[in-house]
């Protein structure tokens, strides 16, 4: 799978994802899949699908030479990132895995600001639905400086490094669900 990605500061990204069915496909098949809540304030997820094409979504993003490789990549053609890690993209690539959610946020959904958890080393999200309403923004401190929107657009998104200055949010303000496709880099902590 194909991710093209364009550069809006120092490790954020936005993205459009080449997925393997269409973003009707997708969504008609997260119909009929069980959601559980994981926010008190309205987001459900999907972490193993029952539909064959929904599992193939993420086998695909979750493929070794697929989405992790290619971020991992990119951040490291910059000559900031391996200074970050102190690491090489090779070691990263071993010590890594990927993880792959599908999230569907009910009107009313609000993640206050926030750095990811210390193990995440780059998160991304791929949006399935369409509205202005429905948003990631990206702030360089805590306290809202520089703010950057990325609102859902189907088959676009989002891919950031986590790092000290990478602060975001995430927001339904809409009277439609926000569905996406939520992916993390994550450090092999049990290993």
């Amino acid at each position: 799978m194909q991710v093209h990605y364009k550069k809006l500061r120092n490790f954020v990204y936005a993205t459009k994802f080449e997925l393997p069915y269409d973003v009707n496909t997708i969504t008609a098949e997260l119909q009929n899949e069980t959601w559980i809540p994981i926010h008190p304030i309205g987001r459900h997820a999907v972490h193993k699908p029952k539909s064959g094409i929904l599992k193939e979504v993420i086998d695909e993003l979750r493929h070794p030479e697929g989405w992790r490789r290619q971020f991992i990549e990119l951040l490291y053609s910059t000559d900031e990132y391996p200074h970050l890690w102190m690491s090489n993209k090779e070691m990263l690539h071993k010590i890594t895995s990927t993880s792959v959610t599908f999230y569907k946020d009910t009107p009313g959904f609000k993640i206050l600001t926030h750095l990811d958890r210390r193990d995440i080393i780059a998160v991304g999200m791929c949006f399935l639905t369409n509205s202005i309403s429905q948003s990631t923004c990206f702030f360089s401190t805590s306290q809202h400086h520089d703010p950057m929107p990325i609102n859902a657009i189907p088959s676009s998104g989002w891919c950031a490094a986590n790092t000290h200055d990478s602060w975001h949010l995430g927001s339904n303000d809409d009277t439609h669900d926000r569905l996406s496709i939520y992916l993390d880099i994550h450090l092999n902590l049990n290993s």
